[in-house]
């Protein structure tokens, strides 16, 4: 403790120091005081990073290659990003230090902004330098300004170079670059990038940088993958290609999968318009390995195979209980097998060694030591397993009985002692009997209204609990618990009824065994409000040529070309798609364009208005900028996208005056429509068809015009792979006529395919005419099945019903990431009986899931659809038709009858080897599954006797039979009446003939204080407060804080658990602070990490400071949450999580506010809106 207090004092003092001394100066800053020594790139008080991420370092003599600016013209500004870190200290108020840029000085046609930069503490400031030309040729020069620093300030230059390219006959061309960190790969490089070894179900991630050294722009289209290897973002693909200026850069990541064991080596292909590489691939190779990964957990610390460092049971008093649970996880992808475990003396396993520990789960046995005789014992623990590099896992024990300790007395056990019910709402203790009412709350019109109360036991025997009343308006959502033991609780939820506005009120009440509080009731009361009327608020929307344009977009909008002296003008629509009329100023046009016209102010709700932009044709330019103006969309202020125009050269006349020519030159003009759309000569036009499935088509319909004045012959046409022409291709059109030719996308191979489309003419301006066509052809998402029929989508003939009343549907995802299901549209005299699949969102990999189409009446028929799509991508529609008839229906019952089995959405296979877990529960507390049988033949399902192994039960009744086309369930317990690991196999007799006993394995564990709000410290259970709040940080589209719940608080002395305590003095008070999580039901099994985080207010009030708690110590936090570490990382998440999130002494007196959480594996955090508080005194 002494060290901690020098540590201290020493931390403080170095602030003291700091502040008092160091800050009192101010650096030179004049021009040509620059910096002759340090080394930026590793030492002073901030960095400055440039935009292909390399630290520079600014003195004199530093810098030597300058940062070149390429601009394909005049006019045209190239700006390049530099990233200025603040890594300074604290001052002595504890106030952030600011690092500053300013009194900038830049070459001609150079700037840099902002003027000044400001940079605070442990925070990033960007430095844009822009170079916009205005002449053709070269500059070269230094980029000087102040730093302020005062440890490492002074004057600084970043030397750079402006570059025009001169324009002539051929265009700028990009030079397209590849790079993972420093490594820089060759174009069709056959030497395998390796990503290295994983386990399979571990992928691995890496970041792939893509830059541009030449002087025109790089477009980067699709990226193709092989099989094993997959695209992390939407981008570069087809339908969202990159758009990287000259001397800029962009990244991509690419994940190996790592579902299948063994070595993948492959190349991967980027399409691109660099026409000397493209397209740019090399080889890739990768490699996953199958086989279990012990971790060994003891008090929640991971320990070291053969660790030399021994177990301390501690000394204590003969007959003293001691135990300590050895939790072994099990993190890889195969089942772990355990054997021979091998004790010292004065140890035994009052838990065993399981045998079996399944990939991703963990188990756990219970060492024991010896105190009916005195003395100190010690030795290896040591087991057999099945990890190749761990095996045997060995670890050292010790313990000391000493025998002039005080004896605990032999408490005998209770008799005739009842349970003792306690109700809570939160943290809130219901009375039973009490006659105001508890308030559960406000709720809109159709929301979602449901609360949750815990049944505690806090006698010294079980209680049981029955007769559940609810009154009118509510209901109960899941189950009522029946039994709960000693010391435990449980939980009930009840169903608020949101169909119409008013009050509700009434009596919950239920029977115990608790003599003086059965039964027990309270009343209750809750709200149901009218939903608030809509705010009207302003939607601005903008099209050119009827083609909406994005906000913020990259890609310029054409306005066309136009030769010298004559009139370009282009018209631009503004529509106000919402309720509130849209204010519109400050219209900003970039050089070459002017405002034809008037700007519309105002545009009122549901109108629209258009204003209109001319082209400076004064001289033969190509002219690109930004147009941008206010308004008052919130989400779209302000709406800025680039545009660009071509003005060419008049064409050379005949004859040989220099006025009017003798001759008139005439020639044939050729362009290319899609609609109205004029798609002009250049690889950057691009049309995209979409995505479509293999085995199906789309065709999209060009328009040629002649607008020439001679006939326009045509020929030579050239279509990229996966396209083809259907009909012909005309060889000529008259001048001023058109002609019309179809192009279909037909693929019977999935990929991206993106190329040429072109074809010669006798325009002398476009001899050969070519665009870009791309498309995204996919192999299919779903299957979907009717007993023994497989659906086609599109399919034209339609399923009959005939006689039968209801059939069910199978529907099932066929690749290897989540495809979501949802918006089922039925035709009129259908309906749903029952849901549409157990989780619209999302049909894991390989997984299915049925729902089941009743017919309403007997002449119905029409089209059934519904959307789905494969990770986050474009929905599609799954479409066919279905009828009812007189006659048809179910074949005679001779045919064969069909089983098959479902855990929710996941169908379990006839004599699978892999088990269905139950998971783990806490002893007392059972866990159900339901399980559905689908009907999937032509002919009645019959069902025999279900069988169970030990520990598990059926609750209710086992289906008989099944009719044809129908489904069941049942539900199977996990009893979990005492610890250990129950497993076995679940059958029954069918008559299906391939099937006649259909059997699996079940698992499950039952471990003591393994419920929400409870966790296991040195052999005793203790109850955690339920805290009431949940934020979440939203990673992704979906809301998951459902049904997720949060308990935690602090022990001060091995005391009872509370939220908020205070402290007298931290020396000798260790302290425990722990929490327990309930995760949402979707996010059961995934990997997450728990992370914990706290503010720190030293005494008296001074400035607060963010920490977050590793793995072991408390470190400064940044509130970044992109640098936020994790308490403890690669969690299998069960249904319930307790976790010590610190434990030790605290170091200085002041105020704790203390939160905690999980995060997903997409980077989702659900945590505790409210604190842990701790005031330390």
């Amino acid at each position: 403790m002494r060290k901690q207090y020098r540590l201290l004092f020493y931390w403080l003092f170095i602030v003291w120091f700091w502040s008092g001394q160091v800050y009192a100066a101010s650096p030179t800053c004049t021009t040509g005081s620059k910096i002759s020594s340090g080394d930026l790139a590793i030492s002073g008080n901030f960095t400055i990073q440039d935009d292909l991420g390399k630290y520079i370092n600014l003195g004199t003599n530093k810098v030597t290659t300058p940062y070149v600016f390429y601009a394909p013209n005049t006019h045209i500004a190239i700006s390049r990003k530099f990233t200025v870190s603040n890594i300074g200290v604290y001052d002595a108020s504890v106030n952030p230090l600011s690092v500053s840029l300013s009194n900038f000085t830049t070459p001609t046609y150079f700037s840099a902004s902002p003027n000044p930069l400001t940079v605070q503490f442990t925070k990033q400031g960007e430095l844009i330098i822009t170079w916009l030309p205005l002449v053709v040729g070269g500059i070269t020069g230094n980029v000087e300004f102040c730093v302020d620093d005062p440890l490492f300030g002074g004057r600084f230059v970043i030397p750079v170079e402006g570059v025009v390219e001169v324009p002539d006959s051929t265009p700028a061309t990009p030079i397209m670059n590849v790079f993972n960190g420093t490594t820089q790969f060759t174009d069709g490089q056959t030497t395998p990038f390796d990503f290295g070894t994983t386990v399979v179900g571990t992928p691995i991630q890496k970041v792939f940088k893509i830059t541009n050294t030449g002087p025109g722009i790089l477009h980067v289209g699709a990226l193709n993958l092989p099989q094993g290897f997959s695209q992390v973002g939407t981008s570069p693909s087809s339908t969202n290609p990159l758009t990287i200026l000259p001397g800029l850069s962009e990244n991509f990541t690419v994940r190996f999968d790592a579902l299948n064991a063994g070595t993948v080596t492959t190349q991967l292909f980027l399409s691109n318009d660099d026409p000397v590489r493209d397209p740019f691939n090399f080889a890739i190779r990768a490699t996953a390995n199958i086989y279990p990964e012990i971790v060994v957990l003891i008090d929640g610390v991971d320990t070291a195979n053969n660790s030399p460092t021994a177990i301390n049971f501690g000394t204590v008093a003969l007959n003293k209980v001691v135990q300590k649970n050895i939790v072994i996880r099990n993190a890889g992808s195969v089942h772990m097998t355990l054997s021979n475990l091998t004790l010292p003396s004065g140890f035994t396993a009052s838990t065993p060694l399981p045998t079996t520990v399944y990939a991703g789960t963990d188990s756990y046995f219970t060492i024991q030591m010896d105190t009916t005789t005195g003395g100190s014992f010690g030795g290896a623990v040591s087991f057999v397993n099945n990890d190749p590099d761990e095996n045997p896992f060995s670890f050292t024990i010790a313990g000391t009985v000493d025998p002039s300790l005080p004896t605990d007395p032999v408490i005998p056990p209770p008799t005739g002692v009842s349970p003792e019910i306690n109700v809570l709402l939160g943290a809130t203790s219901l009375v039973s009997g009490m006659t105001s009412p508890v308030d559960l709350g406000t709720a809109m019109v159709g929301d979602s209204f449901t609360k949750s109360f815990i049944v505690q036991n806090l006698g010294s025997v079980e209680m049981h609990l029955s007769n559940l009343t609810l009154p009118a308006g509510f209901s109960l959502q899941g189950t009522f618990p029946t039994t709960i033991y000693a010391g435990l609780s449980n939980t009930f939820s009840i169903n608020v009824d949101t169909a119409a506005v008013g009050t509700l009120t009434g009596t919950i009440s239920f029977e115990n065994n608790d003599t003086d509080e059965n039964p027990f009731s309270f009343p209750v009361t809750a709200t149901v409000s009218a939903v608030p009327v809509p705010v009207d608020v302003p939607e601005i929307a903008v099209s050119y040529n009827n083609n909406d344009i994005v906000n913020g977009t990259m890609t310029a909008t054409n306005l066309g070309s136009a030769t010298v002296g004559t009139s370009l003008i282009k018209s631009f629509t503004i529509q106000n798609t919402g309720t509130l009329a849209i204010n519109l100023s400050n219209l900003s046009l970039p050089t070459g364009f002017t405002l034809e016209g008037s700007f519309p102010s105002v545009v009122g709700a549901g109108l629209s208005a258009t204003f209109s932009i001319k082209v400076d044709t004064t001289s033969v330019a190509t002219l690109i900028g930004t147009l941008s103006f206010n308004n008052d969309d919130a989400d779209e202020n302000p709406f800025n996208f680039p545009i660009t125009a071509t003005v060419t050269a008049v064409p050379t006349t005949g004859g040989g005056g220099t006025g009017t020519p003798s001759i008139p030159v005439v020639y044939p003009t050729i362009a290319l429509f899609e609609g109205e759309t004029a798609l002009p000569s250049a690889q950057t036009t691009i049309v995209d068809f979409g995505a479509i499935e293999i085995g199906t088509t789309v065709t999209k319909t060009f328009t040629l015009k002649n607008t020439g004045s001679i006939p326009v012959n045509l020929g030579n046409l050239i279509l990229p792979n996966a396209f083809s022409l259907v009909g012909t291709f005309p060889n000529q059109i008259l001048a001023g006529f058109s002609s019309t030719i179809n192009i279909q996308l037909n693929s019977t191979t999935a990929g991206g395919f993106t190329g040429s489309f072109s074809f010669t003419t006798n325009d002398p301006n476009n001899s050969t005419y070519r665009i870009t066509l791309t498309a995204q052809v996919d192999a299919p998402f779903i299957s979907v099945t009717s007993g023994d029929v497989t659906i086609q989508n599109g399919a034209t003939t339609a399923l009959l019903f005939g006689t039968n009343t209801k059939k069910t549907f199978v529907v099932r995802n066929i690749t290897d990431a989540p495809v979501s299901v949802s918006d089922l549209v039925l035709p009129t005299g259908f309906s749903l009986s029952g849901r549409f699949l157990a989780t619209t969102t999302s049909l894991a990999a390989g997984s299915a899931d049925i729902f089941i189409i009743q017919k309403d009446s007997e002449t119905a028929s029409g089209v059934m659809r519904f959307k789905f799509n494969r990770s986050g991508g474009i929905n599609k529609t799954f479409s066919f038709p279905i009828a009812v008839t007189n006659t048809g229906g179910e074949t005679p019952s001779t045919s064969p009858a069909k089983i098959q089995l479902f855990d929710g959405s996941v169908e379990i296979t006839d004599g699978s080897s892999n088990a269905t877990d139950f998971g783990i529960a806490s002893v007392g507390t059972p866990v159900r599954k339901t399980f559905t049988i689908v009907s999937a033949g032509n002919a009645q399902l019959n069902l025999g006797t279900l069988s169970l192994p030990t520990g598990f039960s059926l609750i209710g009744n086992f289906p008989a039979v099944v009719y044809a086309g129908l489904s069941s369930s049942f539900t199977v317990q996990l009893d979990a009446l005492t610890t250990g690991t129950y497993q076995g196999t679940l059958s029954f007799s069918t008559n299906d003939t391939s099937k006649t006993t259909f059997n699996f394995p079940i698992t499950g564990t039952a471990e003591f204080c393994r419920a929400f709000a409870t966790i296991l410290l040195n052999s005793t259970c203790f109850t955690l407060p339920v805290i009431q709040s949940i934020g979440i940080v939203e990673k992704t589209a979906s809301n998951t804080v459902d049904s997720v719940k949060f308990a935690g608080g602090i022990s001060v002395n091995s005391g009872a658990f509370t939220q908020t305590t205070t402290m007298n003095g931290f020396v000798g008070n260790p302290v425990v602070v722990a929490g327990s999580v309930q995760v949402n039901p979707s996010h059961i099994g995934q990997q997450a990490d728990i992370i914990t985080v706290g503010i720190y207010r030293p005494l008296p009030n001074l400035a607060d400071a963010w920490y977050m708690m590793d793995a072991s110590n408390p470190v400064l936090w940044d509130a970044d949450f992109a640098t936020l570490t994790a308490r403890q990382t690669g969690l299998t998440l069960q249904a319930t999580q307790s976790v010590v999130l610190y434990q030790g002494e605290f170091l200085a007196p002041g105020q704790l506010f203390i939160f905690f959480g999980y995060r997903l594996s997409d980077g989702q955090i659900i945590y505790t809106a409210d604190s842990i508080n701790v005031t330390i005194q």
